[in-house]
């Protein structure tokens, strides 16, 4: 019996993937993280990825509140 990956859906661009990278509790498809590495921090799409990635930071945030786990420091700051 073949075992296939299942999907996931990406926080960055909401879409089911297969392939990707999981940081926490959030999912990040292969092509979004393509997109983002090449991406300039100049680039608008810069700020977009950056508020995307502080999902899946408030998401472990709250999962770590609910297990009793100390919240660590914010890791981007605030624009």
């Amino acid at each position: 019996m073949e075992v296939r990956p299942s999907l996931k859906t990406c926080t960055i661009c909401a879409l089911k993937k297969m392939y990707g990278i999981t940081l926490g509790s959030g999912f990040i498809c292969d092509t979004c993280e393509a997109e983002m590495v090449r991406t300039d921090v100049k680039d608008k799409k810069y700020l977009f990825f950056i508020n995307r990635l502080r999902l899946i930071w408030a998401q472990k945030k709250v999962e770590n509140a609910a297990s009793g786990e100390k919240n660590y420091e914010r890791p981007f700051p605030d624009n």
